[in-house]
C-alpha cells in the first residue's frame, strides 16, 4: 500500500469519525432540548408546588386566627368552622396530589407514544413483507396456471 492510498483510507475513516462526531452532536442537542423542556415543566411544577404552599401556609395562618376568635367567641361553632377548613386543606392536597399524578401520567403518556411508533414501524414491515410474500405467491400460481 502506499501512502498516497494509506493518506486516502486514513482521510476517509477520519471523515466517517467526524460524520460519526457530527450525529452524535445531532442527538445530544436533541437530548439537550428535551431536558430543557423537562426543565422548564419542573420550573412550572415547582412553582405551582410554591404557591399551593404559600396558599396551605396562609390557610394554616388563617386556621389558628379564626381558632382564638372562635373560641372567645363561639366555642359551639368552632367545630363546624374547623371541619370546613380541614376540607379545604384535605381538597387542596388532594389537588396537589392529582396535579403530580397529571404530571407523571404525561411523562408516561410520551413514552407509550414513542413505543407506539416503534410498533407501528415494526407492523409496516411486517405488511410489507407479507404483501410481498403474497405477491410472490400469487405471481408463482399464476405461472402454474399458464404452464399447465
Amino acid at each position: 500500500m502506499t501512502a498516497e492510498e494509506f493518506q486516502t483510507l486514513v482521510l476517509h475513516q477520519l471523515q466517517g469519525l467526524q460524520q460519526n462526531i457530527a450525529n452524535i452532536d445531532s442527538r445530544l442537542d436533541h437530548l439537550n432540548s428535551k431536558m430543557g423542556s423537562l426543565d422548564s415543566r419542573m420550573g412550572s411544577l415547582d412553582s405551582r408546588v410554591n404557591k399551593l404552599e404559600f396558599q396551605m401556609d396562609k390557610l394554616g395562618s388563617r386556621v389558628d386566627d379564626l381558632e382564638s376568635n372562635l373560641t372567645q367567641y363561639m366555642g359551639a361553632q368552632y367545630s363546624i368552622v374547623n371541619a370546613k377548613i380541614e376540607e379545604c386543606i384535605a381538597i387542596q392536597q388532594n389537588d396537589l396530589m392529582k396535579l403530580l399524578e397529571i404530571i407523571h401520567e404525561e411523562m408516561a403518556a410520551q413514552e407509550d407514544v414513542d413505543y407506539i411508533v416503534k410498533t407501528q414501524a415494526e407492523q409496516s414491515k411486517m405488511l410489507s413483507l407479507l404483501s410481498a410474500r403474497s405477491m410472490q405467491q400469487e405471481a408463482e400460481l399464476e405461472y402454474l396456471r399458464l404452464a399447465k
